[in-house]
């Protein structure tokens, strides 16, 4: 009879509707957004049990935070968020994602907050009698949108507004004595299992959760989704956009060599993809080229070094002001952003001093070359004979005697005839 019962149970658990597992890895952006909210979508056509969706990111662009809370707040199918595993974090735009779940966990030694977009430039720190009304007007959208994302959800909405105004940041522990998350769960299995039974309200009515010993079924990011991800990180775009300006750099400085300009140009592409989507300084932009400018003055002038230095300084000054706006809160890693530059300005000296020093040596092939080479008497004579010069003997005129074997310098040159002159003359 046992024996029976349990094929019954297992019969059941495997005709009931999975779990849909999604992971969230990293910025929250166009490519992420389209992977949850599409996923969302799919697990409300295929009615699943439930959508959990494991967090762990440092946030990113509030338009893609928007997109996928609205779909968690309308979604027929219960929405579960765990930030984990240990380590993990719900920062700045995974703060939204977090609270508009119907139920939210994270793991021991995690922590949420900080959604207020941080300047390294110090833009966001201001005087008391000086605001930007319009930051003040975004900031106060925002609060509102999370102050109703909590109420919407039960959870603390003075919490809410405190990590916009004033980037408060917990622990899994206080989240939880706060009313910001439901539990504390070790793993996902513990999740799951300690939420088995637990009421939530979607937008089709009252559901109770079966994520006990129930299918799971994980989606990953499409190729689409995958690079839309991977160019909505910061510090890759600033890579692409450095590295495809110094490869059209190289090309410009050394013509022909074609591959540098392939090569750049589709990093220049990719990266124009990626600030086509994401919110930018044009300032910092323009300070990037001008860095790249005083670069490549290096091959004109010879400056020693100094105009390279300029540059790496605008270079780096323009990465660290690119992504400086206020709807947007991920930043270049700052260990990219200043071994980028240094690196990119030591490359670009290098080929601009190589350049400058090929554009004022002495020319060595034809008639510009012959003459001042030294060359030696073969045949001597008064005012004639020959000399041998560059490896072949020469056809030679000059004033006075000249004997056999004695060094000479070539005056000029006329077709096959040179005119030499003792080297032991003033030329």
């Amino acid at each position: 009879m046992a024996i029976k019962m349990s094929f019954v149970l297992f019969f059941f658990s495997v005709l009931a509707a999975p779990i849909h597992i999604l992971r969230l890895n990293g910025g929250v952006d166009p490519g992420s957004a389209d992977y949850i909210v599409s996923n969302i979508k799919l697990a409300e056509q295929e009615s699943a049990e439930a959508v959990l969706i494991v967090l762990d990111t440092p946030g990113g662009l509030v338009t893609s935070a928007r997109e996928i809370v609205q779909a968690e707040l309308n979604s027929s199918v219960p929405i579960l968020v765990w930030v984990g595993p240990d380590g993990s974090r719900a920062g700045s735009a995974g703060v939204f994602l977090t609270m508009a779940s119907h139920v939210a966990g994270m793991a021991p030694a995690t922590n949420i907050g900080a959604a207020h977009p941080v300047s390294l430039m110090g833009g966001n720190e201001k005087s008391e009698n000086v605001k930007d009304p319009m930051e003040d007007k975004i900031l106060n959208d925002t609060v509102a949108w999370a102050r109703g994302i909590a109420e919407k959800r039960n959870r603390n909405a003075e919490w809410a507004e405190a990590s916009i105004r004033e980037s408060d940041s917990i622990v899994s522990t206080q989240a939880l004595q706060d009313n910001v998350i439901d539990l504390i769960a070790e793993s996902e299995e513990e999740f799951l299992i300690q939420i088995h039974g637990r009421v939530v309200e979607t937008s089709s009515g009252t559901r109770t959760l079966q994520t006990k010993d129930t299918t799971r079924v994980e989606y990953v990011m499409n190729i689409r989704q995958q690079t839309m991800h991977l160019l909505g990180d910061p510090t890759i775009l600033y890579m692409l956009i450095s590295l495809g300006l110094l490869c059209l750099y190289i090309e410009y400085q050394s013509p022909g060599l074609v591959f540098p300009a392939l090569i750049g140009v589709t990093l220049l592409l990719a990266g124009g993809v990626g600030l086509s989507v994401l919110p930018f300084n044009i300032g910092g932009l323009l300070l990037i080229i001008v860095g790249f400018g005083c670069i490549a003055a290096e091959a004109l002038v010879g400056g020693m070094g100094i105009y390279a230095m300029i540059g790496a300084v605008g270079i780096a000054i323009g990465g660290a002001l690119l992504f400086d706006t206020p709807n947007f809160d991920l930043r270049i890693n700052p260990f990219v952003l200043y071994t980028t530059s240094i690196l990119v300005a030591l490359v670009g000296a290098v080929v601009g001093r190589l350049v400058y020093k090929t554009l004022h040596q002495r020319q060595y092939t034809g008639s510009e070359g012959i003459v001042d080479m030294e060359a030696r008497v073969t045949v001597g004579g008064e005012g004639s004979g020959r000399v041998f010069l560059n490896g072949a003997i020469w056809k030679a005129s000059w004033k006075g005697e000249l004997n056999k074997d004695q060094r000479v310098f070539v005056e000029s040159i006329d077709g096959l005839h040179v005119v030499v002159k003792p080297i032991n003359q003033e030329k």
